[in-house]
C-alpha cells in the first residue's frame, strides 16, 4: 500500500512540474517559489530536474 501511495505521489509531482514548466514557458503563470524561480531563470532545463 505504501509503495502505491509513493508511486501516485511521484506521478502527481511529475505532472505538476510539467504543467508548471509549460505555463512558465508560455508566460501564462509566474513561479511563486523564489528558489524555483531563480533556478528557472538561470536555466529552464534545471527546473524539471
Amino acid at each position: 500500500m505504501t509503495r502505491l501511495v509513493c508511486f501516485y505521489l511521484a506521478i502527481l509531482n511529475m505532472v505538476d512540474g510539467t504543467i508548471t514548466y509549460i505555463g512558465l514557458k508560455l508566460n501564462f503563470i509566474d513561479e511563486g517559489n523564489p528558489a524555483m524561480s531563480l533556478l528557472y531563470e538561470h536555466n529552464s532545463a534545471y527546473f524539471l530536474l
